[in-house]
């Protein structure tokens, strides 16, 4: 029995957290906007225990793909098991999750893109030089406005860019919120798994498999 409790520690314990996992993370994304982690440009929220490269714009549930352990490996294996953490490297989703102002580094502006896919007025011109030759910026209050000047008769002029000093954000990720929320049910998952995990020790013991 004691040399088997390790490896059925192992599977329930890896068990018990890929269903967290699992649970935080589809719970977590049906708050969201239909597109977010599901990959294009936007962030890219990782399935539990997948790959992937690591960006700003990544989140990953870090777990060892194996779901069972051998005696020989078992202390390897639990090793990885202290490694498995939920890992994000943006500092976007940070200000999303904790809120906070955003104020330009260098700049004196804030540049905020409107209905199109440039990011800042230099890429805006590179992708639309005919569009960019009709730009025009007016000043309200502490914004910038930048408009674009469209028809040859009938001139409409339609906004492309805000520029402002900074930008306030609000706590929308609910991430955290999301993880405190699951905690009932966390718990309940972590006494049934530790109530098979003693089963099946006692299993070994009357000297049947588990």
């Amino acid at each position: 029995m004691a040399e088997q409790s390790p490896t059925l520690a192992y599977k329930h314990i890896r068990e018990f957290l890929f269903l967290a996992w699992h649970k935080h993370r589809m719970a977590w994304l049906k708050l969201q906007k239909p597109k977010f982690g599901r990959g294009g440009k936007g962030v890219k929220v990782y399935k539990v225990a997948q790959n992937g490269k690591r960006t700003y714009k990544t989140v990953h549930y870090t777990l060892s793909k194996k779901r069972e352990s051998t005696k020989s490996a078992v202390r390897r294996d639990f090793a990885k098991l202290d490694q498995a953490e939920i890992r994000a490297d943006s500092m976007i989703l940070k200000l999303l999750e904790e809120g906070g102002t955003t104020k330009p580094k260098s700049a004196r502006y804030l540049t905020i893109p409107m209905r199109h896919r440039a990011r800042n007025i230099e890429e805006f011109r590179t992708k639309y030089p005919k569009r960019a030759k009709t730009l025009v910026r007016k000043k309200r209050g502490s914004q910038v406005r930048i408009y674009e000047i469209k028809g040859k008769r009938k001139k409409k002029a339609r906004i492309v860019f805000i520029q402002v000093p900074s930008v306030k954000n609000r706590k929308t990720l609910m991430f955290y919120k999301t993880w405190r929320r699951l905690k009932r049910e966390r718990n309940r998952d972590w006494r049934n798994a530790a109530t098979r995990m003693h089963e099946d020790l006692r299993m070994v013991l009357n000297g049947k498999s588990a």
